[in-house]
C-alpha cells in the first residue's frame, strides 16, 4: 500500500457524515487534509476534534456558486499549489415517489448532486494535473443500475455523476491521473467505517494499480433491494 503522506486531499462535503469518516482515517497521515463544505459551524468543530500527524484546515464553499468555487480553488493553488487527492462525497438527498418532487426540488438536487461536482473539478483539474500521484474519486451509488421507487431523483443524480466519471476518464486517459469511483448502497451506522475502509484502500493503491470503479452491497437493506 502506498502511503498519503505529504499529499494535499481535498475533500468535498468535508462537513457530511461521509465526508467527516474519511477525514478520520486519513488523519494519521503526515498530510495536508482539506475540508470543503458549507456548513462554517461544522467545519470549525471537525477541525478542532481530528487529531493525528495531518495538518488540517478548511474552505466554506456552496459547490452550486460558481464564484464560490473559483474563489476555493484560487486560494488552494495559493497555499498548496497542487492537489493531489480529490474525494468528491457530496449528497443531497430527497425520498419520495416521482409525484412528490417539485421541480425546485429536482434541480436543487442536481445542482448539489452533478453540477456543483463538476464545476469543482472542472477547474480544480489543472490542480490535479500538478501532481504525479493525481487521484480523483467520485462517490456516486449501486443503485443507479437498479433504481429505487423511494430514491428516483438521487438516483437519477447518482446516475449523471456516474457517467460524468467514465467521460472524465477518457479525458485525463492520456495522463497519470486515476479516476475512480465507489457505488455503495445505502450507508448507514452498520456499514459506513467498511465503506470508508475500502474508500482508503483505494487511494492507498501505487500507481500501477488502478481500481475503476468498485461497488458494495450492504446486507442491512434487503427491503430496498426488493424496490428495486
Amino acid at each position: 500500500m502506498e502511503s498519503l503522506d505529504n499529499q494535499v486531499i481535498v475533500i468535498n462535503g468535508g462537513s457530511g457524515r461521509l465526508g467527516r469518516s474519511v477525514a478520520e482515517q486519513i488523519i494519521d497521515y503526515d498530510c495536508f487534509l482539506v475540508l470543503i463544505g458549507r456548513d462554517e459551524v461544522k467545519l470549525k468543530e471537525i477541525c478542532v476534534e481530528l487529531k493525528g500527524k495531518a495538518k488540517v484546515s478548511y474552505f466554506v464553499c456552496d459547490l452550486t456558486n460558481e464564484k464560490q468555487v473559483k474563489k476555493t480553488i484560487n486560494k488552494i493553488n495559493s497555499q498548496y499549489k497542487k492537489i493531489d487527492i480529490l474525494v468528491n462525497s457530496v449528497g443531497s438527498w430527497f425520498q419520495g415517489e416521482i409525484p412528490d418532487h417539485s421541480t425546485v426540488k429536482v434541480k436543487e438536487l442536481f445542482d448539489s448532486n452533478v453540477l456543483g461536482v463538476i464545476s469543482f473539478v472542472s477547474q480544480a483539474l489543472d490542480l490535479v494535473r500538478k501532481s504525479s500521484k493525481g487521484q480523483i474519486l467520485n462517490i456516486v451509488s449501486t443503485f443507479t443500475s437498479e433504481g429505487l421507487i423511494s430514491w428516483p431523483i438521487y438516483l437519477s443524480s447518482k446516475a449523471a455523476l456516474k457517467s460524468f466519471t467514465e467521460s472524465l476518464k477518457l479525458t485525463v486517459k492520456e495522463e497519470q491521473i486515476k479516476i475512480m469511483a465507489i457505488h455503495p448502497d445505502a450507508i448507514n451506522r452498520y456499514n459506513i467505517e467498511h465503506v470508508v475502509r475500502i474508500i482508503l484502500f483505494m487511494l492507498e493503491q501505487p500507481n500501477t494499480i488502478f481500481i475503476s470503479n468498485l461497488e458494495t452491497k450492504n446486507n442491512y437493506f434487503p427491503v430496498l433491494r426488493k424496490q428495486a
